[in-house]
């Protein structure tokens, strides 16, 4: 399975150290992910302030594909969450709540 992180530079190239395929955030967030995932790869982890940036609802429901959000170097955006709270209303067909705002 291929791997790939997306985000600010500062924070993915820890993860280029371990062997996994980086992408840098840029100015046209959305086409590279686009990209990304047309080049196979099926987990994606993806910084939160690049989530901000681009409508995430488009991909988190895509068959293979796991974007998967981690913490930026500003900190926590709460997308993370929000996506969670998303896929699980989505599956069990109600808010199941536990995920405070």
């Amino acid at each position: 399975m291929k791997v790939a992180v997306f985000g600010p530079k500062e924070l993915v190239l820890t993860f280029k150290g371990l062997g996994i395929d980086v992408f840098f955030k840029g100015e046209k967030n959305e086409e590279e992910l686009k990209k990304i995932i047309e080049n196979g790869y099926k987990l994606i982890l993806v910084s939160e302030d690049v989530l901000a940036d681009i409508n995430y609802r488009d991909y988190i429901y895509l068959p293979d594909i796991t974007l998967l959000p981690i913490p930026g170097i500003t900190g926590k955006e709460g997308i993370g969450k929000s996506i969670l709270r998303e896929i699980l209303k989505k599956a069990v067909g109600i808010d199941v709540g536990g995920l405070n705002d």
